[in-house]
């Protein structure tokens, strides 16, 4: 028995000289006591959440009577991602917002959104927006990166939008509770860098009761909206808005 476990060990040592002969690069030997390393999946440099397709899809027919309803959501945008936006208007006062449905495109993928905001019915405030969603029922974990990045531009009487990420609290969406990061742009629609830090989206001072740092907005992303919340300054003016948004990306 002896002679043969001998034999068999000379066996393996020679299996093993001839193997390490034959291959082109040699293995580290790794200690019993030593794991293997494991490959972790690594973040990819970007995430494009959104690149706007040509054109917009029909919602309701042009000449139909739902069509005709003031605000009607007529058509909408889409993304090359699979997700459809969903564009509106909201102020104070019934009557003192209104968007354009109809002349809301997008040209060499840039989105166009049109519309008005009035203080006619005494609104102190109002907005028009374009809510873009992540196209996931949960939420889409975006934790890994640190910065959001946007085209933007405006052709509006204001030079001033607002950038919002809402994640999965329904009354926080609800209340407008979702902090935002303003950005001023010019008419030349350009890519603005914004870090995901909770000094560029602070919480809102009428929210005081939720906390919604963006760390944790983040693990589960539901949209990102744009929006333009400048209200005319005479008591009866009227404000013309139309703002671009061009790709989101988030990076890291």
């Amino acid at each position: 028995m002896l002679l043969r476990s001998k034999y068999t060990a000379a066996l393996i040592v020679t299996a093993l000289l001839l193997g390490a002969c034959d291959s082109p690069k040699k293995a580290a030997l790794v200690p019993a006591t030593q794991s293997l390393p494991v490959a972790k999946n690594e973040t990819p440099e970007e995430y494009r959440f959104a690149d706007f397709e040509e054109g917009f899809v029909q919602l309701i027919p042009p000449g139909s009577p739902e069509a005709k309803v003031r605000n009607a959501k007529t058509t909408a945008l889409a993304t090359k991602q699979g997700a459809r936006t969903d564009a509106g208007s909201y102020a104070e006062r019934s009557g003192d917002d209104y968007i354009d449905h109809s002349k809301s495109s997008v040209v060499q993928g840039i989105a166009s959104i049109i519309g008005t905001l009035s203080k006619k019915n005494g609104s102190a405030y109002g907005g028009i927006l374009l809510i873009t969603p992540s196209g996931k029922p949960e939420g889409l974990d975006l934790s890994e990166f640190r910065t959001i990045r946007l085209t933007l531009g405006s052709l509006g009487h204001h030079t001033t939008l607002q950038v919002r990420i809402t994640g999965m609290d329904d009354q926080a969406v609800f209340r407008g509770c979702y902090p935002v990061h303003t950005v001023t742009v010019t008419s030349d629609p350009r890519e603005y860098a914004i870090p995901l830090t909770d000094e560029n989206f602070p919480q809102l001072p009428w929210c005081k009761d939720l906390s919604l740092p963006i760390g944790q907005t983040l693990k589960a992303v539901r949209t990102v909206d744009v929006q333009d919340i400048n209200m005319p300054e005479k008591p009866k003016g009227e404000t013309r808005v139309e703002f671009l948004t061009g790709s989101i990306r988030f990076t890291q």
